[in-house]
């Protein structure tokens, strides 16, 4: 019951706002906002709108047993509508997902075919591009037979090796040799063919033309082939190429596919138009393509029409199954251009029956879901209907009451009309008085804001305000200009004395006080200027002028004043001052003239300059200082700037009252009024005496070295343009004769700058001794001079001159006790021949003299063209050098170091190897000596320390006990930090410096025999041993070296190179070993190559040696084996035996 009664109300109110067009019985509200003639139609019209009313309530009953039944069938059709729509969404992911998941499969598919494919390919071809390069690289026989056309030898040793790769690989079906000019030298799998025509070729062109190794795929005559071309080289002779081919077809049958895919080769008919394939792989035409059936399986059952298309993964029935078609993976030639493709086929049968089955299930619950929807809600709809017609007849019921209602609220509204319309009659009365009242006011107002207005203004421009205090009640009335010029906002005022004093500077404030205090005591009026500071920090300078006001007992009751801002009438004043004590104390002179060019007035720096006083220039003309120095155009040139500028300034030269004429540097200005005529002159000028004398003094200093006194390079360049240009206009020629001295830097290191610079200047008076005077030397830099010699009829000359300077220089020089024999080395170069410009020149001339050096020193050279080549590729190397490292182009060999008695290998020496960017190997003897130069040996030397040390460790792991020998530099050697680092390095290695020799140079000890000695100490001290490399080279002291902690000394490769042909080696070797042993040091024989050697060095107790006798040096997997192996040499054997057997080093290279 309660729900049909909730039901019957919410029927009514919607009946009630359906009844809103006839709701018009008296009472209505909304009748009371209608205008009068609304009103006056219901009020003749009550009758008739009870009868629409009545007929309204009937047409409802009518309606609401029609109305349902329609409803009713359309929410059935949107319900119906919505859960269709629901279902289509449904059906859309699903398929999309069905795709997704497709998509996802094939991708993986074909991600994974395509890793399966790359690493058949790099199993099955690549590791050949290195056989082929080993084959070329490590068979001389092979080389000698290409090198002299010897077809037989080359197929006798090839034909072995083809049979072995082709067990190997049975896909190789091509190894073939070619010249370099395109033609067949050998096929070794067909020795019968040869000296065709191979042009056509585009990899056997390619590699004859670059010279370098290439691989890919390529179609032709021999069928679809993986190629492999390597170049062959006779030290820099290109002898040809050699080629390997692959049957690429085979592929698919090295290749294990996944579940379910398939694959065969798709050509172009383009590319593949001329190629011959197997029996075994059946071909198939599908328009313009070729396919290429690699084994038997989807491929071989395709329809004639059917075509690839790309990147359309939909999938196609084949016999029954569905497939989807892949050709996405590209097969490249050596260029990377695409030669044919992999189609893939893969199987998604099973993918495409579960969709299918999916689509049918989906449409089936649909309909399912619609039926049962419909008839619930029809079974719904039924039951509402009912509700529905019960409701409709309670509102019949109560349509009597609602008549009732209406007629009191119809009365109720005539009674508020009547009183809405007396009120508004008061108020409309009421309302006209107080316009009137206002409309006065207003007037009022305006008069006084005009009047206040004007007086603010006033006050505004005269920056003046007014104020009122009244005493008895300290109260502060200030007017708006007294605030703005206090610059206080309106929520910031105060109204009290203290408030107005809480602005008055700090430093005044008492002052203040004290005026104020006076005002009040007796004073009637008073005056005062003070500071305040503003509530922005600002700083300003107020004046104020007060009255007071007394009662009848003459007590002060109030005071009333003005104030105004000064502070720019105060900065004026004090500017004023300012320029006046400026104007007296300037260190420059100031006079001014009136516009006829009187003297008014001068400063005190005027008579400090002129020795003028004032009473001696006053009224009269500045032409009394004229020095008479300057011409009359001079001064026209100055009255001409000056009336066309208003200004001049320049250098002029005066005189002093003394008679002494001085330079100045004076400016002239002209002053003008308001009406731009000029009035007065302004001469502001400053003696220059002092900086032409200073300036004279830094132009020498420029041009001379400080200490020799000699020209410097700039004013050498100076004097060799004008040599040149004289040469070119006399038609002769100019000489530059560049000149080093030679180990200057060992004297400057070891005996201090002090004895290097008095060197230096005992040069200097030499060489300016040994040439003519027309001839110019300079200091170039450090131990560099450089002499000009012009107007060079002979070169001859020069070269006499040249020899002079060594002549000069070689005399002993004395310098605090100690003395000093002088060498050097001289450059010479000529203009025009060697050089147009000035830094050509002097290069080839700086190039000369470092080939005098090489040279042996203490002598001279000439340059010629082949030294700029020489230089340009050393620079070249250089440039290359430093950026070995960053590239990771260094590597390290290792030559074992065998005990003499055992022949067992005991050590190992570390020796730098350069593989520069184009694989070509450097020499260490190319670039150590540049490395040493420009000091990038020290971070060669750090790399060699620290991957030395790192394989150290791993052979001492691998438990072999070796001593690893490190080569340390002249430069390393004299690094401050040389300790820490190797304790560094050793640390991240995980070793101990015992295992440690480190190898130095005699020159490297004796250059600081002190400090070596305490350094080698260290060194020793840690553990690690020394060894003197290269012994017998440089000069050594014995008394140092018996000092020295050195445990080993290395013989020289050249004392031991010629220890059989020339006696006194033999005794220079024996005399080497005989005083090691008693010294206790340990002999080590560099360069060991034959037997007669071994057999001398044992003879004379050495104790190790190292050379290609036993190995040459070889890469860190080569020395693990041999000591794997357990490699030695059988000295004892030879001992005995006048034949003996081959040495290891035959062995160890084959294996190499």
């Amino acid at each position: 019951m309660q729900v049909c009664g909730r039901i019957r109300g919410t029927a009514g109110r919607r009946l009630m706002r359906l009844a809103g067009p006839c709701s018009a019985p008296p009472g209505c509200l909304p009748g009371e906002r209608r205008d009068e003639k609304s009103s006056c139609a219901q009020r003749h019209g009550e009758k008739h709108r009870h009868v629409r009313c009545s007929t309204f309530y009937q047409s409802a009953d009518y309606e609401n047993t029609s109305m349902p039944s329609l409803r009713q069938w359309k929410a059935t059709v949107m319900v119906l509508g919505t859960i269709f729509c629901l279902a289509g969404v449904f059906l859309f992911w699903g398929t999309r997902a069905r795709h997704h998941d497709l998509n996802a499969r094939i991708g993986a598919e074909q991600e994974h075919i395509r890793n399966l494919f790359d690493l058949t390919v790099k199993h099955s071809f690549a590791p050949y591009r290195l056989r082929i390069h080993s084959i070329t690289a490590t068979r001389p026989q092979l080389i000698a037979a290409i090198s002299t056309g010897d077809r037989a030898a080359l197929l006798a040793q090839c034909l072995p090796l083809y049979e072995i790769l082709q067990r190997e690989n049975p896909t190789l079906v091509q190894f073939h040799f070619y010249t370099p000019d395109n033609r067949s030298f050998l096929r070794v799998h067909q020795p019968e063919l040869y000296g065709d025509d191979l042009s056509s070729r585009p990899m056997v062109a390619e590699t004859n033309r670059r010279h370098t190794p290439l691989a890919g795929y390529a179609t032709g005559r021999d069928g679809f082939l993986y190629q492999i071309t390597q170049p062959i080289f006779d030290g820099e002779t290109y002898l040809g190429g050699v080629s390997l081919g692959f049957k690429a077809e085979r592929l698919a049958e090295l290749m294990m596919p996944g579940h379910g895919v398939q694959m065969a080769m798709l050509f172009d008919r383009g590319v593949w138009k001329g190629s011959k394939h197997s029996s075994h792989y059946p071909l198939q035409e599908l328009g313009d393509q070729i396919l290429l059936q690699c084994c038997d399986n989807v491929f071989r059952h395709l329809p004639k029409d059917f075509r690839f298309s790309g990147g359309n993964h939909a999938p196609r029935q084949i016999q029954g199954r569905w497939y989807v078609f892949d050709t996405s993976l590209a097969l490249p030639d050596f260029k990377g251009e695409t030669v044919g493709r992999v189609a893939l086929a893969i199987e998604v049968t099973q993918f495409v029956e579960e969709f299918n089955a999916f689509i049918g299930l989906s449409i089936v619950l649909t309909l399912a879901g619609g039926i049962a929807a419909f008839l619930a809600l029809h079974c719904t709809f039924a039951a509402s209907h009912r509700e529905l017609k019960a409701a409709n007849q309670a509102l019949s019921s109560s349509k009597a009451e609602l008549g009732k209602s209406y007629a009191e609220l119809e009365k109720y509204r005539k009674s508020l009309e009547e009183l809405v319309v007396e009120r508004t009659v008061d108020l409309a009365k009421t309302n006209e008085d107080l316009n009137q009242e206002i409309f006065e006011r207003g007037r009022i107002e305006e008069s006084l804001r005009r009047s206040e207005k004007s007086l603010a203004r006033a006050q505004n421009i005269a920056r003046l305000g007014y104020w009122e205090w009244d005493v008895a009640k300290n109260n502060l009335v200030c007017s708006e200009q007294a605030y703005r010029l206090f610059g206080v906002g309106k929520e910031s005022r105060t109204y009290t004395y203290e408030g107005f004093l809480h602005y008055v500077h700090p430093e005044e404030q008492a002052q203040v006080q004290a005026w104020l205090q006076g005002l009040l005591a007796g004073d009637s009026f008073g005056n005062l200027e003070f500071r305040i500071i503003r509530p922005d920090g600002a700083e300003r300078y107020m004046r104020t002028e007060a009255e007071v006001k007394r009662d009848e007992h003459g007590r002060a009751v109030q005071l009333m004043g003005i104030i105004q801002d000064i502070t720019e009438a105060k900065h004026a004043t004090q500017q004023l001052v300012l320029s006046d004590n400026v104007f007296e104390n300037s260190i420059e002179g100031i006079v001014i003239t009136g516009a006829d060019g009187v003297i008014q007035r001068i400063n005190r720096a005027f008579t400090d300059i002129t020795g003028y006083g004032a009473q001696e220039v006053i009224g009269q003309n500045p032409r009394i200082l004229k020095s008479e120095r300057h011409e009359e155009e001079f001064f026209v040139e100055m009255w001409r700037a000056l009336v066309e500028t208003g200004q001049w300034q320049g250098e002029i030269w005066n005189r002093r009252k003394d008679g002494e004429i001085y330079p100045e540097w004076l400016i002239i200005s002209s002053i003008r009024d308001v009406q731009g005529n000029i009035v007065n002159y302004v001469g502001v000028f400053h003696d220059m005496t002092e900086i032409k004398l200073h300036e004279e003094q830094l132009r020498y200093q420029a041009h001379h070295d400080a200490l020799t006194g000699l020209p410097n390079r700039v004013l050498f360049h100076d004097r060799l343009g004008v040599a040149m240009a004289h040469a070119r206009r006399d038609e002769n020629k100019v000489a530059v004769l560049f000149l080093d001295l030679d180990n200057f830097k060992r004297i400057n290191d070891s005996l201090g700058h002090t004895v290097g610079d008095l060197l230096l200047k005992e040069v200097a008076l030499r060489l300016g001794r040994c040439l003519r005077e027309i001839d110019s030397v300079a200091r170039y830099g450090g131990d560099e001079f450089i002499v000009l010699f012009e107007g060079v009829e002979q070169e001859e000359d020069v070269l006499l001159a040249a020899q002079r300077i060594i002549e000069g220089l070689a005399p002993v020089i004395s310098i605090q006790g100690k003395d000093f024999y002088l060498t050097v080395s001289l450059g010479i170069a000529f203009y025009p021949e060697d050089g147009q410009d000035q830094d050509t020149l002097i290069k080839n001339a700086d190039t000369a003299m470092y080939r005098a050096k090489e040279s042996g020193k203490n002598t001279y050279r000439v340059f010629t063209p082949a030294m700029n080549k020489r230089v340009t590729e050393w620079l070249a190397i250089e440039n290359s050098l430093r950026k070995a490292l960053d590239r990771k182009e260094f590597f390290l060999h290792y030559q074992p170091k065998l005990d003499l008695k055992t022949g067992r290998i005991v050590g190992v020496e570390a020796l730098i190897r350069w593989r520069h960017g184009d694989g070509e190997i450097i020499s260490p003897a190319d670039f150590i000596p540049m490395a040493e130069d420009t000091g990038l040996i020290v971070e060669i030397g750090d790399w060699v320390l620290a991957q030395a040390c790192a394989d150290l460790g791993e052979i001492l792991g691998k438990g072999y006990g070796l001593k690893m020998s490190v080569n340390l530099s002249p430069r390393q050697f004299r690094q401050d930090n040389l300790l820490g680092k190797i304790r560094a390095t050793l640390s991240a290695a995980g070793i101990g410096p015992e295992e440690l020799i480190f190898e130095i140079t005699e020159g490297s000890v004796m250059e600081n025999e002190q400090k070596a000695i305490v350094l080698l100490g260290e060194l020793r001290g840690m553990g690690a041993g020394i060894s003197i490399d290269d012994f017998g080279t440089g000069y050594s002291s014995l008394y140092y070296l018996k000092q020295l902690p050195i445990g080993e000394l290395k013989i020289d490769r050249r004392f031991v190179r010629d220890i059989m042909g020339r006696g006194d080696n033999v005794a220079i070797v024996a005399a080497i070993i005989a005083m090691a042993k008693s010294l206790n040091m340990r002999v080590v024989a560099e360069g060991v190559e034959t037997w007669e050697q071994l057999h001398f060095l044992r003879r004379h107790d050495c104790d190790e040696m190292q050379g290609f006798l036993f190995s040459k040096p070889v890469a860190m997997d080569v020395l693990l084996g041999m000591l794997e192996r357990g490699a030695q040499l059988d000295v004892a054997s030879h001992d005995k035996s006048p034949q003996p057997p081959l040495p290891f080093v035959a062995k160890g290279e084959a294996a190499v």
